[in-house]
């Protein structure tokens, strides 16, 4: 996860930071679960929504009416794991500045779940950069 500096640099169209190499090799890489996604005040999600995502092999597929959030939490979870969204990929800051919901109280944030070779870990950004991992 990265900081204030880093989320606004790539917020303002700066190519993301290269994540350093978690746990695991090349040989035995760690395998990762995401168990949950939840989102407050950014994009489509005005107040706190989470997705529970059961932690299994296989497809997983979000499905709802159009404007119910699949799209806001799939680059939601993008922007987390990655650091970066496709979507904003060429835009001009003045449209990546849209990421928030203005019809949201409080500060914005992004949460997802993992279970990372078995056990379950939290990683959290928020509007101004890491609420912490663990």
């Amino acid at each position: 996860m990265y900081g204030d500096k880093e989320l606004a640099a790539t917020l303002g169209g700066a190519p993301p930071p290269t994540p350093a190499v978690g746990r695991g090799s090349a040989a035995t890489p760690a395998t990762a679960w995401l168990t949950k996604i939840q989102v407050a005040g950014v994009r489509g999600i005005g107040p706190a929504a989470t997705l529970e995502i059961a932690p299994r092999a296989g497809l997983t597929l979000v499905v709802g009416r159009n404007g119910c959030g699949k799209s806001s939490f799939a680059g939601a979870a993008e922007l987390v794991l990655t650091g970066d969204s496709r979507r904003w990929a060429g835009r001009t800051g003045v449209w990546k500045e849209g990421w928030r919901n203005l019809h949201a109280d409080g500060d914005p944030y992004i949460r997802v779940g993992l279970a990372i070779d078995g056990h379950r870990q939290r990683g959290d950004r928020v509007a101004g950069g890491v609420d912490g991992v663990g």
